[in-house]
């Protein structure tokens, strides 16, 4: 019996060289679907010597994708001095006049608009009728009222709402307002979209409950005049609950301390714009070329091109492709950032600084972009990139001696300073929310976000 005859092996650059030139000739069966990132890293029937693969006849070879690819080597970093470009800021500036100064209502208002208040209303009172029979008959006025409440719950802040109409620890600021028990039949009958109108292609947004209202106030927050100095950081909505239905927000594990916010901040404090993190769409992560620094990318690009704005990041975010899109833009970038987010970036290690002392670093530049890298020790190594700070001039700053007990002089590069002086803006701001919050204790998990 003759042998089974096998179909021709190839070798990879075979396969390469075959679908670069166009021959028809060869007749190879390609799977036309993506394989993810880790499965093309561990396939385990390609040699790392180039040689010929040691796979099954019937295996499938996949042509070379054409998504967007980062080779290492399309970035060199070079040993030289940093020039820094011209940074004069050239946006609007801010205002410092007395008259400017309004109550806080008008600054509330700016942000939650009458618009706003209505239809939070209207859709209150729809919802009421289709889950209880009836209505709740509330108005604007009634929910600026509970809106005011919780606000004043968050300055004197109780175990439970409930204790706020309690006689021995009775609030008349907010007992007086509004009896307890219509306050919360507001609380559990607040909603923000009429659900029979919605369609199930907006159901697919995972806060499509909460949609038109977030989508109003980050209208309002792109109204206020951007700083010259903005941070991007994360933000933290607390919920330790459980989801009525996990599906609705993520379909992977969600935060053990409740809803991540990427939020863009000016160094005063003031939200500028916001994007509440879902996780996965449809249990598949949206990969792009920037990755994580996309949700920078996202939040910058509604400031104005070419007026030399400045973003300031944590290692989370940082990268050198979202340092140079940005820079394409005219805007600049200072961040902390990782080694391994940083191809062909050779900076001394940790060690041989440690050796040199406290004060020391090392830098690269990276010759097409303009971009620089700079290594500090201080107690620790610390790698920040920059489209426009450098690490001159060096600053001398003190720091606490263990073995001295005494203060010492330690150089700071320029970048350091600049990072520290102008990356606050966010925590700043989560600050402040922290004094607004109280005892909310609902089944409907977005409404922790609201």
């Amino acid at each position: 019996m003759p042998p089974a005859k096998r179909d021709p092996r190839y070798s990879v650059q075979d396969v390469i060289s075959i679908v670069q030139n166009g021959e028809s000739g060869v007749d190879l069966d390609f799977d036309d679907t993506d394989a993810s990132d880790e499965e093309s890293d561990s396939d385990a029937c390609v040699d790392k010597e180039n040689r010929e693969p040691d796979c099954p006849a019937n295996v499938d070879i996949e042509p070379p994708s054409n998504r967007h690819t980062m080779p290492r080597d399309r970035y060199r970093w070079q040993k030289k001095d940093f020039i820094s470009p011209n940074t004069d800021f050239s946006g609007p500036a801010l205002t410092d006049d007395v008259t400017s100064i309004h109550t806080p209502l008008h600054y509330f208002q700016k942000f939650v608009s009458e618009d706003m208040v209505e239809a939070l209303a209207t859709n209150t009172n729809e919802y009421s009728v289709q889950n209880h029979g009836r209505s709740v008959n509330t108005n604007t006025k009634e929910i600026q009222t509970a809106l005011g409440m919780s606000l004043r719950m968050g300055l004197v802040q109780m175990p439970g709402a409930r204790m706020y109409w309690e006689t021995d620890t009775r609030h008349p600021p907010v007992a007086d307002v509004m009896p307890r028990n219509r306050f919360q039949l507001l609380l559990t009958t607040l909603h923000f979209v009429n659900n029979f109108t919605v369609s199930e292609t907006e159901k697919r947004d995972k806060l499509w409950k909460l949609r038109p209202w977030l989508d109003s106030l980050r209208e309002n927050c792109l109204q206020v005049v951007p700083e010259e100095h903005n941070s991007v950081d994360e933000m933290m909505i607390p919920f330790k609950g459980k989801f009525s239905s996990i599906k609705q927000y993520m379909r992977g594990k969600p935060h053990p301390w409740g809803f991540k916010v990427w939020v863009r901040g000016g160094i005063s404090g003031m939200m500028l714009d916001f994007d509440v993190y879902q996780g996965s769409i449809n249990g598949v992560r949206v990969k792009s070329e920037l990755g994580l620094s996309g949700d920078v990318m996202k939040l910058a690009s509604t400031l104005a091109k070419g007026q030399n704005y400045k973003i300031y990041a944590d290692n989370y975010f940082t990268s050198v492709p979202l340092v140079a899109k940005l820079l394409e833009q005219g805007i600049h970038y200072v961040g902390t950032a990782r080694q391994v987010r940083l191809p062909n970036c050779n900076l001394e290690d940790e060690k041989s600084l440690k050796k040199k002392g406290r004060g020391n670093f090392d830098h690269r530049v990276e010759g097409k972009h303009n971009i620089c890298a700079v290594k500090w020790y201080d107690n620790r190594a610390v790698t920040l990139v920059s489209s426009f700070a450098g690490p001159e001039p060096v600053q001398e700053i003190q720091r606490w001696d263990k073995v001295t007990k005494t203060y010492i002089d330690v150089g700071r590069p320029y970048i350091v300073g600049v990072y520290n002086k102008y990356m606050g803006g966010v925590d700043l701001l989560d600050s402040f929310t922290a004094k607004y919050k109280y005892a909310l204790k609902c089944r409907r998990w977005y409404m922790y976000i609201f």
